[in-house]
């Protein structure tokens, strides 16, 4: 697909804006969680946490097999951890781009030549999105891959089992986004065609060392933190629902911007619906299992290029006139530089440790109640983590009598 240079420029100058608004002191302290998973397995004590205790604490297994190779390669674990995520951002924003290119090339060309543009200059200007690119962790990677499953389903391409297997290992979600998929194919084709039959079979068997090695390692099917964190409640539910409504007013305008997609949706493209209701999917399963313990938006990060691109779609759909239509995109625009810019900025002042009494003799109210939140739910989080690690190694632990 040849680019033109007017879309290179603006392409290029999304991604300026992401590179721009990270900064070197945005990183989460649980990235050390994989850390020191790595370092143990350099060290030749095997994939743990505490020496001797094979317990599977961490939920990203590529990313920590990519920080050991990392650091076998004489790299840093932060300086590394920091440029790959930044990498994969870039490459997201590149991807979406290419990927809206893919959808709006049947439109009228002066209905759709800003639409890839608008939608890269919304996902690089997005603060969650820069935040968690270099906070250390795998979301970004994830969201990378995730993308690529979607583009590549599109495309009808057999890349979509490389980016599948890949997005599962980099993040549990990764299985979420197959099943998806696969349910999709057969419900549109209304029949397992081979194309699926190929896609889950090369999956499931590309899979299965991984799933065998963490049977034998580890002694369970999924890691621990799914028993710690997947129960169902109704406390947990209320959670999620409080987690996601927060994502909703900070990037969505309180939902206002979800209306243009409401009012248009039968007339949007398979491939915009199929977007809309996989957003949905997993917006519904981020609220079952509780939302995220790490605010700033975290479970919502892989799912910023599709919510962009369906946004940006929509709008054109319904304000067909150009002036009116920049106006939406200014409005969208301003307000996720507006809305959550506090809530940022109070979150990374509790994870780099700004909490009250420390750095700060007179803190806000608002970050000391952010700092007792992390505290509290962090703690809340370990305490349930010990307890399945309890059931799982000591026999009779958790057994009525």
């Amino acid at each position: 697909m040849n680019l033109g240079n007017r879309d290179r420029r603006l392409a290029l100058s999304s991604s300026f804006l992401l590179m721009q608004r990270v900064r070197s002191k945005e990183f989460t302290d649980d990235a050390y969680i994989t850390f020191r998973y790595a370092q143990n397995f350099v060290d030749g004590h095997g994939l743990v946490y505490n020496i001797g205790e094979r317990v599977e604490g961490y939920t990203n297994f590529l990313w920590t097999i990519t920080m050991i190779l990392g650091r076998l390669a004489g790299f840093d674990y932060v300086l590394f951890s920091k440029i790959l995520g930044t990498a994969f951002g870039l490459a997201t924003i590149i991807l979406l781009f290419i990927l809206v290119r893919f959808i709006v090339r049947d439109m009228p060309p002066h209905s759709h030549s800003l639409l890839p543009c608008i939608a890269c200059l919304l996902l690089g200007t997005t603060y969650s999105f820069a935040y968690w690119a270099v906070a250390g962790l795998e979301t970004t990677a994830f969201g990378f891959f995730v993308l690529l499953s979607i583009y590549s389903y599109f495309r009808r391409s057999m890349i979509l089992i490389p980016a599948l297997v890949l997005a599962t290992l980099m993040r549990p979600e990764g299985g979420l986004v197959f099943f998806f998929i696969i349910i999709h194919n057969i419900f549109h084709y209304k029949k397992l065609t081979p194309y699926t039959a190929n896609i889950f079979l090369l999956y499931v068997l590309f899979l299965l060392p991984f799933i065998f090695f963490r049977w034998t390692y580890y002694g369970a099917l999924l890691p621990n933190p799914f028993y710690a964190k997947v129960g169902f409640s109704g406390q947990q539910v209320l959670h999620g629902l409080e987690y996601t409504w927060q994502f909703i007013f900070h990037y969505l305008g309180a939902g206002l911007f979800l209306i243009p997609l409401i009012v248009v949706y039968r007339r949007l493209p398979e491939k915009i619906r199929f977007i809309a209701i996989f957003l949905l999917a997993y917006a519904i399963y981020i609220i079952m299992v509780g939302g995220d313990v790490l605010k700033v938006h975290r479970f919502f990060v892989p799912l910023f290029p599709l919510l962009f691109l369906v946004i940006v779609y929509s709008l054109s759909i319904t304000l067909r006139k150009r002036h009116l239509y920049m106006l939406g995109v200014v409005l969208v625009l301003a307000s996720q530089l507006i809305l959550p810019r506090k809530h940022v900025s109070v979150f990374h002042a509790a994870e780099i440790g700004l909490a009250a009494g420390s750095a700060c003799p007179h803190p806000p109210a608002e970050l000391v109640r952010a700092v007792a939140a992390i505290s509290a739910r962090r703690q809340a989080r370990r305490l349930l983590r010990f307890e399945v690690r309890l059931v799982h190694h000591v026999p009779g632990f958790g057994r009525i009598p």
